[in-house]
């Protein structure tokens, strides 16, 4: 009886390793895709000129000038690289009263510039414990990921092909009733004027 059950138990080790490595296997497989994925749309986006990229001290005009009942905190930003991209960013937070926050950013990738963000934007994702909603504009696509108990979530978008816009909420005060107004306190209209004048400016030199 016990050589039946030592029998059923090393059979039963042998299935569960050989799942286990199918297992991995495909997940390497779906891995090396993904990567594979990113690094022809890397390829095959524009490499990014520098000088059209906006710095941080212009585009901190267009973040929200101020959100009710909270205190803006200094921005913070600069520009960064990596092996495919150049990018800059702006940054600042907003403090309320109840002691909730928004975290408020403004990416700057160049006119069609690769970003990692841009294929979930599109996509809309699928995010555990979260009301994933469409945002209307029509400067282009963006999401907001909310949990209403808790007053909790973000947003991101894209606009123009060119900025990515994240928000990071958390506890939110009720006077706000819709996350989506820190959003539209940006100024985009003023955000996308300012990069077509400076990718015009260098088309003249």
């Amino acid at each position: 009886m016990k050589r039946l059950q030592y029998s059923i138990l090393f059979l039963t080790l042998i299935i569960l390793s050989i799942s286990g490595l199918v297992s991995c296997n495909e997940k390497d497989k779906f891995d090396v895709q993904e990567n594979y994925s990113r690094e022809k749309a890397i390829k095959e986006a524009p490499k990014t000129d520098p000088k059209v990229l906006l710095e941080p001290e212009l585009m901190e005009a267009f973040l929200p000038k101020q959100l009710t009942n909270s205190e803006k905190y200094p921005w913070s930003g600069g520009f960064s690289s990596d092996d495919f991209q150049t990018w800059s960013t702006v940054a600042t937070d907003y403090v309320f009263d109840n002691r909730g926050f928004a975290h408020a950013a403004i990416f700057d990738y160049g006119p069609g510039g690769y970003n990692d963000d841009e294929e979930m934007i599109h996509q809309m994702p699928e995010i555990p414990g979260h009301i994933v909603t469409r945002i209307k504009n029509s400067y282009g696509p963006g999401y907001l990921a909310w949990i209403p108990d808790l007053r909790k979530g973000r947003i991101a978008f894209l606009a123009a092909d060119r900025y990515v816009i994240k928000i990071e909420i958390d506890k939110l005060p009720d006077y706000i009733k819709n996350p989506e107004e820190i959003f539209n306190k940006y100024d985009l209209a003023g955000l996308v004027r300012a990069g077509d004048n400076r990718v015009n400016e260098l088309n003249k030199k």
